[in-house]
């Protein structure tokens, strides 16, 4: 993670079939090409209206 990008997630290289179709691997890109002012959202019901 960077200051300056903000909350991004990184996708880590798998040996098994089970953790490479894991929710936290399928997400990262979606959570990723959020834009920057919805991730950083202080409070969930902001992020919920951002979103």
């Amino acid at each position: 993670r960077s200051s300056n990008t903000g909350l991004l997630l990184q996708n880590r290289n798998v040996r098994t079939e089970t953790f490479k179709t894991s929710f936290f691997n399928r997400i990262c890109h979606l959570w990723n090409i959020l834009p920057a002012f919805i991730r950083d959202s202080p409070i969930v019901s902001v992020f919920k209206d951002r979103l």
